[in-house]
């Protein structure tokens, strides 16, 4: 019989391996896109056997899927008031130009009708922070915060891909990361 001690053990390598999986399914999307993404793949990527994977994953759309949910949970680092204004509209900007392709998937799915919820758990929290910190120029409140948010969104994942292929195509990251770190910060003011 298993302690618990060793339960834990093989849960914590489970969850482990698992988010190496998709942090490796993640780097293969960026790399080759959505649709090269296999189950096969991945396992070629990991170095396993293909049964390791779907111990992990009943099939590609579910792999997919937890990549989403883990792509969303990035995105969400825009709220974390422990890093800077500066980290974090940085940290977004850099996402979202390493992680193109996901950032595809992401906007796919808003523009399906799903709950914004889904693609964004934070979006509550996002609206209600932006909501009570930020007023307008002039002062006052926000008119409407939740189509403020979804301005605010729209800008920061969609606007560095589009700027870095047709802009400015030859800027690197970071200089794409400051461009947009002081303008955002620009526009809270």
């Amino acid at each position: 019989m298993k302690t618990k001690a060793q339960s834990r053990e093989r849960n914590n390598g489970f969850l482990q391996t698992h988010q190496q999986m998709i942090e490796a399914a993640t780097r293969l999307i960026a790399e080759k896109g959505a649709d090269a993404l296999s189950l096969a793949e991945l396992a070629r990527e990991l170095e396993v056997n293909r049964t390791t994977i779907y111990y992990h994953f009943k099939n590609r759309e579910q792999l997919i899927s937890e990549v989403k949910q883990w792509a969303s949970q990035q995105l969400t680092v825009g709220l974390d008031l422990k890093l800077s204004e500066q980290e974090r509209i940085e940290f977004l900007t850099r996402f979202v130009l390493d992680n193109n392709e996901l950032i595809k998937l992401w906007i796919g799915d808003l523009l399906s009708g799903a709950d914004i919820r889904q693609c964004y758990p934070a979006w509550d929290e996002f609206v209600e922070v932006m909501a009570t910190s930020y007023s307008p120029p002039g002062g006052g409140r926000l008119a409407d915060p939740e189509v403020y948010c979804l301005n605010m969104l729209i800008s920061a994942f969609i606007a560095p891909g589009v700027f870095r292929s047709s802009v400015a195509p030859q800027a690197g990251v970071a200089e794409i990361a400051a461009r947009f770190a002081a303008e955002h910060k620009r526009n809270l003011l």
